[in-house]
């Protein structure tokens, strides 16, 4: 039995026994003695205990069981759909970053602009948008610097817009990156060496989806690419200028198309530059390749399908070309030699294949061609 308790049952025990020691009808003195000297020491050992009994009330006090059930607080987790909490990308995380370090954007809006000078590779998902209304958003002087699985919003507004701009870089991969709405060219390198670009969206960009100038060992492969309005320049979807090594491969390229002034827009353009051409898909535009001034080029197995001009094109001097194995469908001009004072001269046009066109090929003045094995002959 708990202490408390004993004690109230014997201060009950103390107050039965003053009905045995009162003083009785007869006058005796009671079982303990006389009456008044017992009830003297009854009551001081009752206000002892009674002291005894408040003591231990003070310090067991307890609160009796609540009826209504207890309700736990209720926690609110924040969403991290946004961005996680505490997260954050700006100049000063790349700056911060040792060379050679790797950076997760987190997902979130990141305005810019940005520049990385140093070896660096930059990683998210695409709800990790970089975003900036500067003409370069981001901008790359570094080596060895990758960009991968990332988000680059542009400001379409801004018509002289770069969303990657490579200056003096080299051994640069973008990859998987969701490129969009920029106001001049998604990717702009001059000069680069040794740039992939691989697996990237590319998408409502004024003029350009990748443009290299002065540059060397360039590879852009299996990109989709479209919506490209020649708003300053004629537009395309990739254009090597004065550039060699270049390599365009599995690549698709739609939706590439110009204004009443504007000329020479195709989903590939070779210019004074070299390389292969191989694979790609260009559709639902002005034409598909143009090769001006271009030379020791080799353009195979490419699709040039519903566009409004012509398919594949060579001029302005173009020389030691190889076209072979490429199809044209739907298109007023399936083949085309032209000049910018300066006709081709050495191409080999071979095992190429055309469907409802206007004109197979139009040859020109063109010298020292080989056209030979194709489909309308």
């Amino acid at each position: 039995m708990h202490r408390k308790q004993l004690a109230i049952v014997a201060l009950a025990g103390l107050l039965f026994g003053a009905l045995f020691i009162a003083p009785t009808a007869s006058g005796d003195s009671g079982l303990f003695g006389s009456a008044e000297s017992a009830i003297v020491d009854l009551q001081t050992r009752v206000s002892a205990l009674e002291a005894q009994v408040a003591a231990l009330q003070s310090s067991t006090t307890t609160t009796a069981p609540s009826t209504t059930a207890s309700v736990k607080p209720t926690t609110t987790t924040q969403s991290t759909a946004t961005t996680l909490p505490g997260a954050t990308f700006s100049q000063a995380t790349i700056n911060a970053a040792p060379a050679g370090s790797t950076l997760t954007v987190p997902a979130g809006v990141w305005t810019g602009p940005f520049v990385i000078s140093k070896s660096l590779k930059l990683v998210g998902s695409t709800d990790a948008i970089l975003t900036s209304h500067s003409t370069a958003l981001l901008t790359i002087t570094g080596s060895n610097v990758t960009i991968e699985g990332i988000t680059i919003r542009g400001d379409y507004a801004v018509t002289e817009q770069r969303g990657v701009t490579l200056t003096g870089a080299s051994n640069i991969t973008l990859k998987s990156l969701n490129i969009y709405d920029v106001g001049y060219s998604a990717v702009v390198g001059n000069p680069v060496t040794n740039l992939t670009v691989d697996d990237c969206t590319i998408r409502h960009c004024g003029d350009f989806g990748v443009h290299t100038k002065s540059s060397s060992g360039i590879l852009v492969k299996n990109c989709t690419m479209s919506g490209f309005a020649s708003r300053l320049y004629p537009g395309h979807g990739i254009y090597f200028s004065n550039s060699t090594d270049c390599t365009a491969t599995g690549n698709v390229i739609s939706d590439v198309q110009r204004t009443e002034t504007t000329y020479e827009v195709s989903g590939i353009k070779y210019a004074s530059s070299t390389g292969l051409c191989s694979g790609n898909t260009i559709t639902d535009s002005v034409a598909g390749i143009s090769i001006p001034g271009g030379y020791n080029v080799t353009v195979e197995n490419n699709t040039c399908r519903n566009l409004s001009y012509r398919g594949i094109y060579l001029l302005a001097g173009a020389h030691d070309c190889t076209i072979r194995g490429n199809t044209v469908d739907i298109a007023p001009i399936g083949f085309e030699f032209s000049h910018y004072n300066t006709w081709p001269t050495r191409i080999t046009l071979t095992g190429n294949t055309v469907a409802s066109v206007g004109k197979a090929i139009s040859l020109g003045s063109a010298t020292s061609c080989t056209v030979t094995g194709n489909s309308w002959q």
